[in-house]
């Protein structure tokens, strides 16, 4: 499970990323946190040190493919 901490430097990296005409929202389903722009939208501008750290945070690709998530 994710420390706040880790949830709020997550979410930080993932805004960097966020186009401004496409906000990307947030979702909550049980204990996991799904959030960020899809992961197709990234594909190519996500660096490795950002990836890497998201990693390290506890975060991971959704199943679906669909964006980022981190359980809580």
């Amino acid at each position: 499970m994710a420390t706040t901490k880790d949830v709020i430097e997550g979410l930080q990296i993932l805004v960097k990323y966020q186009i401004e005409e496409d906000p990307f929202g947030v979702d909550a389903q049980h204990d996991i946190l799904y959030c960020g722009p899809s992961l197709e939208d990234l594909e190519g501008k996500l660096t490795k040190e950002d990836r890497k750290r998201l990693i390290d945070l506890g975060w991971h690709e959704d199943s679906e493919g669909t964006c980022w998530a981190c359980f809580v």
